[in-house]
């Protein structure tokens, strides 16, 4: 019986795990070709959202990995885990840092016009 919870627990995970990673892999490229037609096409403020979509890829690609550390088994695989997670998060901490300045930066443009 606890074997069969377990073998549930983990195809939930993994299949969670699958769906989030796949959602943060589709926003990557959707935002990738998305942005790369608005700068051809010489649309501004591409920078800035380029920088949001990235950061909700991240929180997905995370939760994915969060997700990962509910059945691994091992200690060196929670400190890849952990070390990966670590990772995303300062990625995503600088992204939104340099989001705000791009924001300040279009405010300022936009007040002195």
């Amino acid at each position: 019986m606890l074997e069969s919870l377990d073998a549930a627990k983990e195809l939930i995970v993994h299949g969670s795990q699958i769906i989030l990673e796949m959602i943060g892999l589709g926003i990557i490229v959707a935002a990738s070709i998305q942005s790369l037609m608005h700068y051809m096409s010489g649309i501004e403020h591409v920078r800035l959202e380029f920088a949001k979509k990235i950061c909700l890829a991240l929180e997905f690609l995370m939760a994915g990995e969060i997700l990962h550390t509910i059945i691994a088994e091992e200690y060196h695989e929670l400190i890849v885990l952990g070390a990966i997670i670590i990772f995303r998060a300062v990625l995503t901490f600088e992204i939104s840092h340099e989001e705000k300045e791009l924001e300040e930066k279009l405010g300022k443009r936009k007040a002195d016009q």
